[in-house]
């Protein structure tokens, strides 16, 4: 289900005042990562948290000291569920405790938790093969779904100066998610086009706010699966969650699926009818 990869990417998008001079420090964090990127995954998941500035910092140190406690170096809930890798000499109640305490600073410490979602199976069946590689592949459309999310929260949740600082940890590279990002931006109308967007890679271990949103992810990916082989029970680390903060799953349906391959035929026709007028 986790990313193998050890680099994470930094996406910060900074809101500009109406008059596009004076650059706003980020109010708020933004923290994704992904999960079902394996190939037998039935789903493509990016999901995560927001947090205002203090609560990202007391998040990461709360989530440093339990660690440390647990003789935990980083957090990866695939590896915990395992029982795999740093998490073998856990007993049954460590795990418990450890679950509990890591969810509570969880809820304590964020404003909000966000996940998009996109069914593999549904995506094959409308985008057609030979565009494949030419379209967003579904991770990519699981990140456009937090973007909508985060923007979506900050309209309702905060000041319209507020500004938001994405943090992703992805196999998929800076490269596809920028470009994922820009395309958004310029579909957006102006109102977008006053975010900046700057990327770093950063390490996941050194972020803990990315290992809580390892776990939001995870369990996103589990909701998803379960509800497919119809288990509607929620499971308690994703329950504990929504019971604690507001949480919002987006999952891809075949409207919107069509639309991204409408949104991609339309570009392909002004393309062409550009070229032909040179």
């Amino acid at each position: 289900m986790k990313s193998t990869s050890l680099a994470s990417i930094a996406l910060e998008l900074i809101w500009f005042s109406s008059d596009f001079r004076e650059r706003l420090v980020a109010c708020f964090d933004v923290f994704l990562d992904d999960s079902g990127t394996h190939n037998e995954s039935p789903f493509r998941v990016m999901g995560g948290f927001i947090s205002d500035k203090e609560g990202c910092r007391a998040l990461g140190e709360s989530w440093r000291e339990i660690l440390d406690r647990y003789g935990i170096e980083c957090f990866h809930m695939t590896d915990f569920e395992n029982r795999e890798k740093g998490f073998k000499h856990l007993s049954d109640f460590q795990r418990r405790s450890l679950l509990n305490e890591l969810l509570a600073t969880i809820r304590k410490n964020v404003r909000a938790g966000i996940a998009g979602a996109v069914p593999v199976v549904l995506y094959d069946k409308i985008i057609p093969p030979s565009l494949k590689g030419k379209i967003d592949d579904p991770l990519t459309i699981a990140f456009r779904l937090c973007l909508l999310l985060s923007h979506a929260w900050a309209k309702e949740c905060s000041s319209v100066d507020d500004a938001l600082a994405h943090m992703v940890e992805s196999r998929q590279g800076v490269g596809r998610l920028s470009d994922a990002f820009h395309e958004w931006q310029r579909s957006g109308g102006r109102l977008r086009f006053k975010y900046k967007l700057e990327s770093l890679n950063i390490f996941k271990k050194k972020v803990e706010a990315l290992q809580a949103a390892d776990l939001m992810a995870y369990e996103s990916w589990k909701e998803m699966v379960n509800s497919q082989e119809k288990k509607f029970n929620v499971r308690y680390p994703l329950k504990t969650l929504i019971e604690g903060i507001p949480c919002r799953l987006y999952d891809a349906d075949e409207k919107l699926l069509r639309g991204v391959l409408s949104d991609y035929q339309q570009r392909t026709v002004r393309a062409r009818r550009c070229h032909k007028q040179r």
